[in-house]
Order: structure tokens, then C-alpha cells, then sequence
């Protein structure tokens, strides 16, 4: 079963309309994945757009003798870079919404929803 398979998308989907005090939304088909993570777009039902951002699951392949990396501090530290841009500069860093960093969350793999910017 692939990733995309795995992740709760209709629990990510009440989470984020919960969040916007009920405006409905839906997750675009459309995803992009990286090494690490995996994105898409949630549309609400006003024009207001976010990101999920899906942590993927960690890959076995070896890293030598290096420890495999802490996902859930890896997350933390970039959460709170994000917020603390935001509070200090004046260009646009995404605002954090929510988030999760426990794997074993009722989503399935640690997210972050932030703001979408027009780009």
C-alpha cells in the first residue's frame, strides 16, 4: 500500500475545517513529493487555500554509522523557525495552523498545515 493510501485524508480534511470554524474543503488530486515529505492543497469552499505538508515515513536505507534522524524534532525545529520568521521579518513565511509530529496521530504521519501564498 502506497503513502498516499495510508494518510487519513478525510481526518486531515476535519481537522482543517474545524480549524476555520467549519468552512468546508477538500484536498486537491494533485501532490508533489520530495524525499522527505509530501504536499498538497486544500481548498476551502470561500477561495482560501492551505498546505498539508505529510512527513513520509523514514526510509531504511542505511545513513552509515550516522543514527536515523529524529522526524518528530526535525518537525519541531522547523514549526518553531517558522514562527519566529514570521514574528521578525517582513516578508511571507507561512503561518502554521496546525500541526503534528506524532506518527501514530489519528492521520497516520505527522503533518503541518500552513497558509498557501498566491504565487
Amino acid at each position: 500500500m502506497t503513502f498516499l493510501a495510508t494518510v487519513k485524508w478525510d481526518v486531515l480534511e476535519s481537522i482543517s475545517s474545524r480549524l476555520r470554524n467549519g468552512v468546508p474543503c477538500d484536498f486537491s488530486e494533485k501532490y508533489s513529493i520530495g524525499h522527505f515529505n509530501m504536499v498538497r492543497r486544500i481548498a476551502f469552499a470561500d477561495g482560501i487555500s492551505w498546505i498539508a505538508r505529510l512527513r513520509l515515513p523514514q526510509l531504511k536505507a542505511g545513513f552509515g554509522d550516522r543514527e536515523v534522524l529524529d522526524v518528530a524534532s526535525i518537525l519541531k525545529v522547523e514549526i518553531a523557525g517558522m514562527k519566529f520568521l514570521k514574528a521578525k521579518i517582513s516578508l511571507p513565511v507561512p503561518e502554521v495552523h496546525s500541526y503534528s509530529v506524532d506518527p501514530t496521530n489519528d492521520v497516520g504521519a505527522p503533518y503541518i498545515l500552513v497558509v498557501k501564498y498566491r504565487t
